[in-house]
Formats: structure tokens, C-alpha cells, sequence
């Protein structure tokens, strides 16, 4: 049988029992703090690593696209070269006779 305790007992064990359950409060919410900022830490993270995933996907692409109109101005500096060339061999292998002046003046 428990024995009654003065008003004064009463109250300082009252009071004890209140910073027990806010002491086991406290230390619930310092848990969970814990917990969440993890959690805030980790889709932090996972939003970086998507984000450099996309970068990497948009730097590639312009890099695809960068190496496409290199090919495409060799290709085309190629064909200028050769029509150059071409030119060039027609106006040395013309020769103009005496007599086609003579009919171009007329």
C-alpha cells in the first residue's frame, strides 16, 4: 500500500513526472529532427545528382550536335576545294586561239 504523501511530496513528484515526459518529448523531437534533416539531406542530393545527370545530357547533345556541323563544313570546304580546283583547270586548259579573239572582238 502506498503510503499518502504530504501536499508538498505531491507535488515535487508531479513535477518530476512532467520533466520525465518532457525530457522523453524532448529526445522523441531530437530523433526526428534527426530523421527529417537526413531525409532533406538525401532528396537535396538526389535533386544535384538529377540535375548534373540532365546537364551531362544537354552538354553531349550540344557537343553531338557541335561535331555534326564541324563534319558538315569539311564536307562542304571539301566540295568548294574540289570546284575550285575544277575552275581553276578549265581556265589553264582554255586556250584561246588568234582567230576566236579576233570573232569575240567582231
Amino acid at each position: 500500500m502506498k503510503a499518502k504523501l504530504n501536499p508538498v511530496q505531491q507535488a515535487i513528484e508531479s513535477r518530476k513526472r512532467q520533466d520525465l515526459k518532457y525530457r522523453e518529448m524532448d529526445a522523441v523531437l531530437t530523433e526526428e529532427k534527426k530523421v527529417l534533416n537526413k531525409a532533406q539531406f538525401e532528396v537535396f542530393t538526389s535533386n544535384k545528382i538529377e540535375q548534373r545527370v540532365k546537364k551531362d545530357i544537354v552538354e553531349q547533345r550540344v557537343r553531338d550536335h557541335e561535331f555534326g556541323l564541324v563534319k558538315r563544313r569539311q564536307m562542304l570546304a571539301a566540295i568548294y576545294e574540289e570546284e575550285m580546283k575544277s575552275w581553276t583547270a578549265e581556265l589553264l586548259n582554255r586556250v584561246e586561239t588568234v582567230e576566236e579573239r579576233k570573232a569575240r572582238y567582231e
